[in-house]
């Protein structure tokens, strides 16, 4: 009678060496399918840039100036205006007027942006002061300021604005400028205001003479 021993010995070997080579394969299959490393390497460094709340712009880049147009920037602050040295002082001068005649600014906006607007105003271009005295959007006290500002100008500016001012509905600007004329002019016209302008036509060749 023949010994079995071999016979399951090899029968064993073939189970063992037929479980490792499942083995291999389930393991080739999984290293497939995982993500090279590479691009983990790329998904990382892509997630260590982060983004800015403006869609598709990233932190550390060079991106546009937000200009004093556009709608972020805030038309009343005024201190954003004067230190934009991109406008020139007549585009300057126009803006600050807008904000000085714009009701709902706040009341210390409007001051700040006339006593910037004063500074920047010369003899050349003082068009702009009687726009905003005859303007009926200019309130009581920034007139008042325009007003005193005038006194350190010229006399022919001093007597051309106190004709504005004579036309205002506030009284107590109408009597700032009446009274200022009467000074100018060594004489009171009460309430002609044609009278008053013609006495100031004829004062200004004198003092242009001079």
């Amino acid at each position: 009678m023949s010994n079995p021993t071999p016979q399951k010995s090899r029968s064993r070997r073939g189970i063992i060496f037929s479980f490792i080579i499942v083995l291999g394969a389930l393991l080739v299959v999984f290293y497939l399918k995982s993500p090279s490393r590479d691009s983990a390497s790329d998904h990382q460094n892509k997630e260590e840039v982060p983004m800015t709340q403006d869609r598709g712009v990233r932190q550390g880049t060079r991106t546009t100036a937000i200009t004093d147009t556009d709608q972020s920037a805030d038309a009343d602050d005024v201190g954003v205006l004067v230190g934009n040295t991109a406008l020139s002082d007549a585009e300057l001068v126009r803006r600050l007027s807008v904000v000085i005649l714009n009701e709902s600014t706040p009341a210390s906006s409007r001051s700040e942006a006339l006593a910037h607007l004063l500074n920047l105003t010369t003899e050349e271009d003082e068009s702009v002061l009687f726009t905003l005295a005859g303007s009926p959007k200019l309130n009581e006290d920034l007139g008042d300021d325009l007003f005193k500002d005038a006194l350190n100008r010229s006399l022919a500016t001093q007597a051309d604005l106190c004709l504005v001012f004579l036309g205002r509905k506030e009284e107590a600007l109408r009597k700032e400028a009446q009274e200022h004329l009467t000074f100018l002019l060594d004489q009171d016209l009460g309430d002609k205001p044609d009278a008053w302008r013609a006495a100031v036509n004829t004062a200004k060749q004198r003092w242009n003479s001079k």
